[in-house]
Protein backbone atom coordinates (compact mmCIF):
# COMPACT_ATOMS: atom_id res chain seq x y z
CA UNK A 1 0.00 0.00 0.00
CA UNK A 2 2.91 2.36 0.67
CA UNK A 3 4.17 1.72 -2.84
CA UNK A 4 0.71 2.43 -4.25
CA UNK A 5 0.26 5.72 -2.38
CA UNK A 6 3.77 6.78 -3.37
CA UNK A 7 3.33 6.09 -7.09
CA UNK A 8 -0.30 6.39 -8.00
CA UNK A 9 -2.38 9.54 -8.16
CA UNK A 10 -5.84 8.96 -6.74
CA UNK A 11 -8.44 10.97 -4.86
CA UNK A 12 -10.32 8.14 -3.17
CA UNK A 13 -9.38 4.80 -1.67
CA UNK A 14 -12.08 2.15 -1.34
CA UNK A 15 -11.10 -0.42 1.27
CA UNK A 16 -12.60 -3.79 2.12
CA UNK A 17 -10.81 -6.30 4.32
CA UNK A 18 -11.72 -8.80 6.93
CA UNK A 19 -14.13 -11.42 5.62
CA UNK A 20 -11.65 -14.10 6.73
CA UNK A 21 -10.29 -12.27 9.77
CA UNK A 22 -12.11 -14.26 12.45
CA UNK A 23 -8.80 -15.82 13.41
CA UNK A 24 -6.41 -15.38 16.27
CA UNK A 25 -3.63 -12.86 15.58
CA UNK A 26 0.11 -13.12 16.07
CA UNK A 27 1.48 -10.13 17.97
CA UNK A 28 5.11 -10.04 19.09
CA UNK A 29 5.33 -13.80 18.69
CA UNK A 30 2.30 -14.49 20.89
CA UNK A 31 -1.14 -15.69 19.86
CA UNK A 32 -3.98 -13.28 20.58
CA UNK A 33 -7.43 -14.88 20.76
CA UNK A 34 -10.24 -13.57 18.54
CA UNK A 35 -12.85 -11.44 20.38
CA UNK A 36 -10.62 -10.60 23.32
CA UNK A 37 -9.82 -7.01 24.33
CA UNK A 38 -6.22 -7.60 23.21
CA UNK A 39 -7.37 -8.85 19.80
CA UNK A 40 -9.66 -5.84 19.37
CA UNK A 41 -6.84 -3.42 20.23
CA UNK A 42 -4.37 -5.14 17.90
CA UNK A 43 -6.88 -5.30 15.04
CA UNK A 44 -7.87 -1.66 15.52
CA UNK A 45 -4.18 -0.72 15.41
CA UNK A 46 -3.87 -2.49 12.04
CA UNK A 47 -6.88 -0.62 10.65
CA UNK A 48 -5.43 2.59 12.09
CA UNK A 49 -2.15 1.97 10.27
CA UNK A 50 -3.97 1.58 6.95
CA UNK A 51 -6.09 4.68 7.56
CA UNK A 52 -3.02 6.70 8.55
CA UNK A 53 -1.21 5.71 5.37
CA UNK A 54 -4.16 6.52 3.11
CA UNK A 55 -5.21 9.79 4.74
CA UNK A 56 -1.60 11.01 5.00
CA UNK A 57 -1.38 10.49 1.24
CA UNK A 58 -4.35 12.85 0.90
CA UNK A 59 -6.90 10.21 -0.05
CA UNK A 60 -10.52 10.28 0.98
CA UNK A 61 -11.32 6.83 2.34
CA UNK A 62 -14.46 4.76 1.93
CA UNK A 63 -14.22 1.62 4.06
CA UNK A 64 -16.76 -1.04 3.13
CA UNK A 65 -17.96 -3.24 5.95
CA UNK A 66 -18.01 -6.99 5.78
CA UNK A 67 -21.16 -8.67 4.51
CA UNK A 68 -23.74 -10.00 6.91
CA UNK A 69 -24.60 -13.55 5.88
CA UNK A 70 -27.13 -16.25 6.64
CA UNK A 71 -24.96 -17.82 9.36
CA UNK A 72 -25.75 -16.15 12.69
CA UNK A 73 -22.26 -16.93 14.05
CA UNK A 74 -20.48 -15.53 10.98
CA UNK A 75 -22.76 -12.49 10.95
CA UNK A 76 -22.09 -11.78 14.63
CA UNK A 77 -18.34 -12.01 13.99
CA UNK A 78 -18.60 -9.69 10.98
CA UNK A 79 -20.60 -7.20 13.05
CA UNK A 80 -17.87 -7.34 15.70
CA UNK A 81 -15.19 -6.56 13.09
CA UNK A 82 -17.40 -3.93 11.41
CA UNK A 83 -17.76 -2.15 14.76
CA UNK A 84 -13.98 -1.80 14.86
CA UNK A 85 -13.93 -0.41 11.32
CA UNK A 86 -16.71 2.06 12.12
CA UNK A 87 -14.86 3.34 15.20
CA UNK A 88 -11.52 3.68 13.43
CA UNK A 89 -12.88 5.33 10.29
CA UNK A 90 -14.72 7.88 12.45
CA UNK A 91 -11.42 8.87 14.06
CA UNK A 92 -10.02 9.71 10.64
CA UNK A 93 -13.08 11.38 9.17
CA UNK A 94 -13.37 8.52 6.68
CA UNK A 95 -16.66 7.06 5.54
CA UNK A 96 -17.69 3.62 6.78
CA UNK A 97 -20.27 1.86 4.63
CA UNK A 98 -21.97 -1.04 6.41
CA UNK A 99 -23.22 -3.96 4.35
CA UNK A 100 -26.54 -5.28 5.45
CA UNK A 101 -28.03 -8.74 5.31
CA UNK A 102 -28.55 -10.35 1.91
CA UNK A 103 -31.54 -9.06 0.01
CA UNK A 104 -34.15 -11.60 -1.10
CA UNK A 105 -32.67 -11.49 -4.61
CA UNK A 106 -29.00 -11.66 -3.61
CA UNK A 107 -26.71 -14.57 -4.39
CA UNK A 108 -26.51 -15.52 -0.68
CA UNK A 109 -30.30 -15.74 -0.34
CA UNK A 110 -31.14 -17.31 -3.69
CA UNK A 111 -31.07 -21.08 -4.27
CA UNK A 112 -28.50 -22.20 -6.89
CA UNK A 113 -31.10 -23.12 -9.54
CA UNK A 114 -32.77 -19.71 -9.34
CA UNK A 115 -29.31 -18.03 -9.36
CA UNK A 116 -28.40 -19.87 -12.55
CA UNK A 117 -31.65 -18.88 -14.28
CA UNK A 118 -31.30 -15.24 -13.18
CA UNK A 119 -27.70 -15.16 -14.40
CA UNK A 120 -28.72 -16.46 -17.80
CA UNK A 121 -31.52 -13.87 -18.13
CA UNK A 122 -29.39 -10.90 -17.10
CA UNK A 123 -26.03 -11.90 -18.50
CA UNK A 124 -24.52 -11.85 -15.02
CA UNK A 125 -25.32 -13.09 -11.55
CA UNK A 126 -27.43 -11.13 -9.06
CA UNK A 127 -25.55 -8.71 -6.87
CA UNK A 128 -25.70 -8.53 -3.09
CA UNK A 129 -27.49 -5.39 -1.97
CA UNK A 130 -25.42 -2.86 -0.09
CA UNK A 131 -25.93 0.55 1.37
CA UNK A 132 -25.01 3.33 -1.02
CA UNK A 133 -22.38 5.61 0.48
CA UNK A 134 -23.74 8.67 -1.30
CA UNK A 135 -21.42 11.40 -2.49
CA UNK A 136 -17.97 11.66 -0.96
CA UNK A 137 -17.42 15.03 0.65
CA UNK A 138 -14.45 16.64 2.33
Amino acid sequence: MQRFTGREKADIAVVMFGANDRLDLRESGASVRFRTDEWRAAYAARANKILTLLTTAGLKVIWCGNPIARSPVYSADMNYINDIYAEETARFGARFVPRGPPSPTSRAATPPTARTAAARRSGCGPMTASTSPGPVTS
